[in-house]
This record gives structure tokens, sequence and C-alpha cells, in this order.
């Protein structure tokens, strides 16, 4: 059997995107699988570490929202802990959803690459060759990259690791525009601002993005991010949940 593909990649963030990069410079030919079309809402605070920016082959300024030389790891209500650069950027802010399709966009422009979107992988088999199934097509090929994130159908697939527990993340949206912060804050975790898990916040160019993250089963999650809300001091916002997304 001939593979078409020399690698089908599942998944759109930017790992995939990332490994996808990678395999197009040493002219393989790329499929990208992803369940979502894009772009696609995605809670995710936005932080992107400078390590991470150096190791994407792309130059990110177009799809930057700002950068930070600070950050603070903290005890909820009893310890700030604030590290910082004089003079470098510790920290480069983008909108997650914005920053996946920009880099599948990147890709495209390369030959040799597609991206398929709006598509669920259903099965995955080898035999010599990786045999992708989708709810649309039959992707053959010889290298399957696993990049579909907490709940990998790859992994559960083939047994790469065994996950921990479940969790889940919601976030917010606070435009600058309708929204005052009683001090300004750098990015930020709040570790104990929800059970078993924490809280965030990263500013950028014209909103904060504000989540919480646990490993608990919460059924008042939405409660808990008004009181977080709240509590980190931002004011003004009619309805602070208006742009509240779940994953």
């Amino acid at each position: 059997m001939s593979a078409p593909w020399d690698v089908v990649i599942v998944g759109g963030g930017p790992g995939g995107s990332g490994a996808a990069a990678a395999a197009l410079r040493c002219d393989l030919t790329v499929a990208q699988v992803d369940r979502y079309d894009f772009p696609r809402l995605k809670p995710c605070g936005g932080g992107v570490t400078i390590k991470s920016c150096k190791a994407l082959p792309f130059e990110l300024a177009p799809i930057l929202r700002g950068e930070s030389n600070e950050i603070e790891l903290n005890v909820w209500q009893t310890r700030r802990n604030r590290f910082a650069h004089r003079s470098r950027a510790l920290m480069r802010m983008v909108v997650r959803q914005e920053f996946d399709d920009w880099l599948v966009r990147q890709n495209l422009e390369r030959r040799g690459f597609e991206f398929l979107g709006g598509d669920r992988v259903i099965d995955i088999a080898y035999d010599g060759i990786f045999t992708v199934r989708t709810e649309k097509r039959v992707l053959h090929a010889r290298h399957l990259v696993g990049a579909d994130g907490a709940y990998s159908f790859v992994n559960k697939r083939f047994g790469v690791t065994k996950p921990k527990g479940m969790a889940v993340a919601v976030e917010v949206t606070l435009p600058r525009g309708t929204t005052t912060l009683d001090q300004p804050t750098p990015p930020c975790f709040d570790f104990g601002a929800i059970p078993r898990g924490y809280g965030w916040v990263f500013p950028k160019d014209d909103h904060w993005n504000v989540g919480l993250y646990t490993l608990d089963k919460s059924t008042s999650l939405r409660e808990h991010l008004l009181t977080y809300i709240a509590r980190k001091g931002f004011r003004g916002t009619s309805d602070p949940l208006a742009t509240f997304a779940a994953h």
C-alpha cells in the first residue's frame, strides 16, 4: 500500500502546527486534521513563553497582543510571588483562537500541506502504514503525530500514557473599554483560587483574559469565576460572563 502523505497530524493547536512546520521544512507532505472548523474558541490564557516563541519557525509579531517582563505565581490571598526581568520580556501574549488559526495559515503557504478542519477522527490503525479514518475521509501516512490535547484520541488508541484525571477550564474576556482594574497586574496564576485548581489573569492590548482551571467536579464554576473576578478588583462590566467559555 502506498501512502499519499508523509505525515498525518491530529490536532490543530500550536503543537500540531509546529510539528507541521518542522515536517514541511524537510519537504515532507503533511495533512493536519482537527475536529473543529477554524478559527474556533479555545479557553486559554494566551501566554507564550519566550522559549516557545523561539521554537516556532515564524515571526510572531503580527499576531502578538502584548508582552510582559513580569509574572506572578501566587498562593491565593496568602502570598504574592512576583518574578521580573529588568529589560527582557518573560512572556508574550496572544489570543488563542487567533493564534491557532494564524499558525495554520502560515503553513498553508507551503507546498505539500493541507488542513482538514471540522473533521473528527474516529479510528486509527497501523500495519506498517497509518490509516486515519475521519467522519469525512480516509488518510494514509508513513508517520502519525498526536497533538490532539488532554483527551487525545491518539493516546487513547495507542496507550502512550495514562491520564491521571479529568479537568475543566473556564474563561472570560473583559474589555478594557468597559472594565477597570483596581491595580494593574502582570500575567498571574493564583493557586487555590478554586478548590484543586488555580485562577489566571493575562492582560492583552484591549482586554484581560480571566479564567479558572480545576480538577474538581464543581457544578458552580460560573459562581466561582464571578467571585474571582470581583476579588481581583475588576469593576465596571455589566455582564462579566458575556464571553464565558468552558473546556
